[in-house]
């Protein structure tokens, strides 16, 4: 299922909300648009589950998600580099 949200300032046209993932995914340059705040403490290996190559970056924790403007979602995303504007959103 796609859906439009924000975050932040950004308005972005769609978004994929996947109930098979266990974590949500972001790309950087979402990331640096918003200038939010980056753990990087952890990283993770997308190698067994991925088929294109894609690096992680590290994690964002409690990014708001507005998908109303009564409803916000606060969500820990893993940043990716990516070449392709893209957010999955774990169910």
């Amino acid at each position: 299922m796609t859906v439009k949200y924000k975050i932040k300032h950004l308005k972005i046209s769609a978004m994929i909300v996947d109930s098979k993932i266990k974590l949500s995914i972001i790309i950087e340059n979402i990331i640096k648009y918003v200038e939010t705040k980056i753990n990087k403490s952890k990283t993770h290996d997308f190698s067994s589950i991925i088929t294109v190559s894609v690096e992680s970056i590290r994690i964002v924790h409690n990014l708001p998600v507005t998908l109303t403007p009564s409803y916000t979602i606060y969500e820990d995303f893993i940043i990716i580099k990516y070449h392709k504007l893209i957010l999955i959103f774990s169910n």
